[in-house]
């Protein structure tokens, strides 16, 4: 049993654990009615509210520790929490409770998260080396400031990395000079966009999801950040020429093997059918609704998660220890 600062501590981290379980499970319950208002609205603010969603269990975990701090340093009055939540014992602690095995499993989903993220990214690392050595001495096309890589192969392929557009030449005999510039320009804005990197730590936030929700999150993620670059194009190009592109390198690349996910950016690879109606009918909703109702609702996840962190607390005491 522990008494004092260190007490309220761990009664802090095991209440900030639940207001982060309390809202995944809220997020995952509303993310089906959400999915299709985001693709209606344009992909950059498609992306930026996906970065919320994503991100946004965890604000709410610092949110309540900040809010609910018992007494003067809250930013509550303390009457309002004299007799609510869990702060008539935050001074007593006790590891056999169901608070500390609460606290003492919680580090196994981020421990697991963190080393299977981080042998993706090892392993995309010795990839990238390999396909490095490969491609030195490789004929180079400059666009603009970059450089494309062009690799000696007859397989049909185009895709990117953090720092450089590769294409096969068995890509470009079957492409015109204005697809080539279309799909270059494509994978470029994933360059400038540092899309690739920016996926990695997505998918990494989106991991403590539901296998379900979590593949869904990623989904429309790729899926905004493929829609953004197809727009980079447009800027050069019409957008029936960039939907007809996309939709001829998709046509050569169907069948081929490709490395895991969020490893590289590949040109046709996303959500094909989505990204050229996207290009055909670029009109959208306006997001002005949406933006209005941004806010009451985040406002209503947290205050719902802090009421279930109230309901597992007590429910939790039905079975087990305090």
């Amino acid at each position: 049993m522990l008494v004092g600062d260190w007490a309220i501590a761990l009664n802090f981290a095991s209440m900030a654990v639940l207001c982060f379980l309390s809202c995944v499970l809220l997020l995952s319950v509303l993310w089906p009615f959400a999915e299709r208002k985001l693709r209606g609205l344009s992909a950059q603010m498609h992306k930026v509210l996906l970065w919320t969603w994503a991100g946004f269990p965890a604000a709410v975990a610092v949110t309540a520790m900040v809010l609910l701090t018992p007494g003067d340093g809250g930013l509550l009055p303390t009457f309002c929490w004299d007799n609510a939540m869990l702060w008539h014992h935050v001074d007593v602690f006790s590891v056999t409770s169901w608070h500390g095995v609460l606290l003492s499993l919680s580090p196994l989903p981020l421990i697991w998260v963190l080393s299977r993220h981080g042998f993706r990214h090892w392993t995309y690392r010795e990839g990238l080396r390999s396909l490095t050595s490969l491609s030195t001495g490789a004929p180079r096309r400059q666009v603009g400031q970059a450089s494309v890589v062009e690799l000696d192969a007859d397989q049909v392929g185009v895709f990117s990395t953090d720092t450089t557009c590769y294409m096969t030449s068995g890509l470009l005999k079957r492409l015109s000079a204005q697809d080539v510039d279309i799909v270059t320009r494509h994978e470029l804005a994933h360059i400038d966009h540092r899309d690739v990197r920016y996926r990695a730590v997505f998918s990494m936030l989106s991991a403590f999801y539901p296998a379900l929700v979590s593949r869904r999150l990623r989904a429309s993620y790729y899926l905004a950040t493929e829609q953004i670059a197809d727009q980079a194009a447009v800027q050069h190009h019409s957008a029936v020429d960039v939907a007809a592109a996309l939709v001829r390198v998709a046509r050569l690349q169907q069948g081929i093997a490709r490395p895991s996910r969020g490893s590289v950016s590949f040109f046709a690879k996303e959500q094909v059918s989505l990204r050229v109606e996207h290009l055909l009918d670029p009109a959208r909703p306006s997001a002005l609704p949406i933006r209005y109702a941004c806010l009451p609702v985040a406002a209503l996840v947290v205050l719902l998660s802090l009421g279930m962190v109230d309901g597992f607390h007590h429910l939790a005491e039905i079975s087990f220890s305090h």
